[in-house]
């Protein structure tokens, strides 16, 4: 009887090892039978292109010499506007004019600016159109009102967008009269900024391209 008794005792034992064992089974199929996925979107973001409008070949500025003017002088200078091919398109040009100094002098200087559909021919003494010019600012004052006072600027945009140029003749000029006399030994400044403008910013929808796998 002790022995019958000591083998029923050890099948319990190995009965219940085997259902926790069993259990743990489960318990593991249950953490390792999920699906998982992963997706992901890619964005590529880059800014536009520089906005450069160049004067006579640069876009760092010119420096123009207009001392020791007497009444009945003329200073004649030329002016060749581009945009390189590498930078943004211009939606707009405009042209603003300050003055620091005397006011007596800014007030007699007098500005005519003339395009031509060529370069200008010069000499020592004269700036001549050898095809159509068309007049751009005609014997005004040097300072304008109005920032965009350098005349047709808004149809300069499509040229300088297409790879044109503009051919400019600027002439400065103290007038032989009553307020070029009585600007004698007075010095002033000019300082005029060529602004080129990119589009303003705007909303827009884009596509999105699906990555084959």
């Amino acid at each position: 009887m002790l022995r019958t008794a000591l083998r029923t005792h050890a099948t319990k034992i190995l009965a219940s090892v085997v259902l926790v064992s069993g259990a743990a089974g489960v318990a593991g199929l249950g953490t390792f039978g999920a699906f998982t996925d992963t997706t992901s979107a890619d964005v590529e973001v880059s800014s536009a292109k520089r906005v450069d409008v160049l004067m006579n070949g640069t876009g760092d500025g010119l420096t123009v010499d207009a001392k020791g003017l007497i009444p009945g002088d003329t200073r004649l200078v030329a002016l060749t506007l581009e945009r390189p091919g590498d930078t943004a398109e211009l939606s707009a040009l405009t042209a603003v004019g300050t003055a620091t100094g005397d006011s007596t002098l800014v007030k007699a200087l007098k500005l005519d600016v003339q395009a031509c559909s060529q370069p200008w021919t010069t000499t020592a003494t004269t700036m001549t159109c050898g095809a159509k010019s068309s007049p751009v600012v005609a014997g005004s004052p040097v300072i304008g009102t109005s920032p965009r006072n350098w005349g047709p600027l808004g149809s300069w945009v499509n040229t300088l967008n297409t790879g044109g140029k503009v051919h400019l003749r600027v002439s400065l000029e103290l007038p032989d009269t009553a307020v070029g006399h009585n600007a004698q030994g007075h010095a002033a400044a000019l300082h005029y900024e060529l602004r080129g403008e990119q589009r303003t910013g705007t909303a827009k929808v884009v596509p999105t391209t699906t990555v084959a796998r």
